[in-house]
């Protein structure tokens, strides 16, 4: 079965949870110890058979979740939690030309490694895309009365790609593409609304550029979802990877953040 292998993928997903709090020194160690457990992962996931064309468990899940764990055990933000969430125009204006060629190139990502499969899988992720971006603008329309939230359309968006990557090239029915993309959409924006506010204040979890909302908790999703397309065989493979994924990455990124810290110049 396809397994995705980009190291860096999952790197730049965990900086997104630590932009801004750590030292390159910092990042440079973080990456090392990321890509060795990385590394690990995907040998088990390959041992397993897991199917995950588009990598929602083994790029987005991993990396999601082993940023959202070094936050947690690092000095910077676990004494100091206060820190705001908060963006400007020129900022919005350079995220939403990323958001685009991230929205339009989606597909391609997730079809590159489905063989014959490419066709399904490419059309399952523009639906999926489609859903997510249709409700984020919904959602974020609503709770904004009528003023869109640019944080919301820059990551929301994505949501579907995240999620349609597990089973992009087995998935056949487009209503479910859909669906799925439609449900990671809604929770990724009550995820900036209301989770990460929520971890920020009471989990001391600072995550800068809401990896949790637009890679872990649709990452998630998406193994959720392929096992309603999966024979029953490959199952229990399936979900034990993704529960494999999420302790290396949390038992790793605790570890890696919690390392004793040289002082800053």
């Amino acid at each position: 079965p396809p397994t995705p292998t980009p190291k860096g993928g999952a790197v730049m997903i965990s900086f997104g949870g630590v932009l801004g709090k750590m030292s390159l020194f910092e990042l440079l160690i973080m990456s090392i110890l990321e890509i060795i457990l990385y590394g690990l992962n995907i040998g088990i996931a390959s041992t397993l058979g897991l199917e995950d064309a588009g990598g929602s468990i083994v790029i987005h899940t991993f990396g999601a979740y082993f940023g959202l764990a070094v936050c947690a055990t690092h000095r910077s933000w676990a004494s100091t939690p206060d820190f705001k969430f908060a963006s400007t125009v020129d900022h919005d204006i350079f995220s939403m030309i990323g958001t685009l060629v991230l929205w339009i190139n989606w597909p391609a990502f997730n079809g590159v490694l489905t063989g014959n499969r490419q066709e399904t899988s490419i059309v399952n992720t523009v639906l999926s895309l489609t859903g997510s971006a249709v409700v984020t603008f919904l959602i974020s329309g609503a709770f904004g009365k009528g003023k869109f939230n640019m944080v919301h359309i820059q990551n929301a968006t994505l949501a579907g790609g995240v999620a349609m990557g597990a089973s992009c090239n087995f998935c056949e029915n487009p209503a479910y593409a859909l669906l799925i993309g439609s449900f990671s959409g809604a929770v990724s924006v009550w995820g900036y609304l209301k989770l990460s506010p929520w971890m920020a204040n009471k989990m001391k979890i600072h995550d800068t550029c809401g990896i949790h909302n637009l890679h872990g908790m649709p990452g998630v999703i998406g193994a959720l979802a392929s096992l309603l397309f999966l024979h029953e065989e490959q199952l229990g493979n399936q979900a034990a990877t993704l529960f494999i994924t999420l302790a290396i990455a949390i038992g790793g990124g605790l570890l890696t953040g919690g390392c004793p810290n040289p002082p800053r110049a």
